[in-house]
């Protein structure tokens, strides 16, 4: 089951697990519309969608909504309250309706990609099955008790977010588990594309290009990047700067802020914003550098692990699983988070520095052998195995 909107890292590690299993054939639920992302990436798995109507999301959008059209503070409560109430009853029809795909597809065991979801847990309650979650972030609400009563094992991606779960959310230890996700490191094996990808985007051999691979949104910190980028610029360096990834169900507010900056520094010739990209191993392939500047913290960071992948050096914020991942000046650069001027002396040092930016790619690239698929299936099938065959 997954419970995530849209794209992300969460998506393309459940891509790895269903496309990996040797011992166990999945059925993917997705609470999702069917998009070119689903389709570019789970092509052939056994899929449903199942579309929420009423999400946090659309309730934030309709309270900005409401709050244009009226500043009456018991109207706006009133209107979001009967919100609520729709919500409720379409949860309970989503739950019947999963619960359906259990009984029909015979699903012995749910696997929640997202957190511990309510939706699901009810259903997989209702049908006495089993259930593993996939923490993929800090809850900052906790889960209702009996809901992780219920659960069998949770599956943290760092250590961090397996203390969170603990001493936040009260998950008992031994119910949680840290498993890293994974990178499929055979994508990356290959450069065939970069000249091409290079040239299509007007970058010339002399340039370095720098690259940031997520979804445009605040938290990802892309508006950081940009401003760093801009001093480099102004310095006179032969750089640009590549966003792959799209505003997804977030909205051009922030996309179109980014340009606003960029203009007002009349650098626009040094930054390509390639939208979403089915094949994203390439472009990594294409840069020289990547960037992950995120400003809030994140679960994991895939693109940690897929900059060494590829072979490329990694500057990173402090937080989160950054911090965690990566050996500062090892594997990698650690700067101070939402701080352009520090990111922009860390890509300069790299630009400057041959011999540290030859050190860290290779470094890097040594270290993504730890975090293979073959680890990531294996772990799980494990805990599959703990779970349904325990007597």
């Amino acid at each position: 089951m997954e419970t995530g909107m849209g794209f992300g890292g969460s998506a393309i590690s459940l891509k790895q697990i269903v496309e990996n299993l040797s011992n166990y054939e999945p059925v993917v639920a997705f609470y999702a519309k069917k998009s070119n992302y689903f389709s570019d990436h789970f092509n052939g798995v056994n899929a449903r969608f199942l579309s929420l109507k009423f999400t946090y999301k659309q309730k934030q959008t309709l309270k900005r909504g409401v709050e244009r059209v009226t500043h009456n503070k018991s109207a706006i409560r009133a209107i979001l309250r009967l919100f609520s109430y729709l919500s409720y009853f379409d949860d309970k029809i989503t739950v019947y309706k999963l619960s359906q795909i259990i009984k029909k597809e015979n699903v012995e065991l749910m696997h929640i990609n997202n957190g511990i979801d309510p939706i699901a847990v009810s259903a997989a309650r209702q049908c006495g099955i089993p259930c593993v979650a996939h923490s993929r972030g800090h809850e900052n609400i906790p889960p209702k008790q009996m809901n992780i009563d219920y659960i069998s094992k949770l599956i943290a991606p760092t250590k961090k977010i397996a203390r969170h779960n603990h001493t936040h959310i009260n998950v008992p230890s031994d119910k949680i588990i840290v498993i890293h996700n994974s990178v499929d490191l055979e994508e990356f094996a290959s450069d065939k594309e970069r000249s091409r990808l290079r040239s299509h985007y007007g970058v010339s051999n002399s340039e370095i290009l720098m690259g940031m691979f997520a979804r445009v949104r605040p938290m990802k910190g892309q508006l950081v990047l940009a401003k760093a980028i801009c001093q480099l610029k102004e310095k006179g360096y032969p750089v640009k700067c590549i966003f792959v990834g799209d505003a997804s169900d977030y909205g051009d507010d922030y996309l179109n802020e980014i340009r606003g900056y960029i203009n007002q520094r009349n650098q626009e010739n040094a930054f390509i914003f390639a939208g979403y990209q089915s094949d994203t191993a390439s472009h990594y392939l294409a840069v020289d550098v990547v960037v992950h500047p995120s400003i809030s913290e994140e679960a994991f960071g895939r693109i940690i692990i897929e900059a060494w992948a590829a072979g490329k050096p990694i500057v990173a914020s402090d937080i989160g699983a950054s911090v965690e991942l990566i050996n500062h000046q090892e594997t990698g650069l650690i700067v101070e988070k939402n701080n352009p001027d520090e990111l922009a002396k860390a890509l300069e040092r790299l630009i400057t520095d041959s011999q540290l930016t030859k050190e860290i790619a290779q470094a890097g690239a040594r270290y993504s052998l730890n975090f293979g698929n073959d680890s990531l299936i294996k772990s799980v099938e494990a805990i599959y195995e703990e779970i349904l065959f325990q007597s």
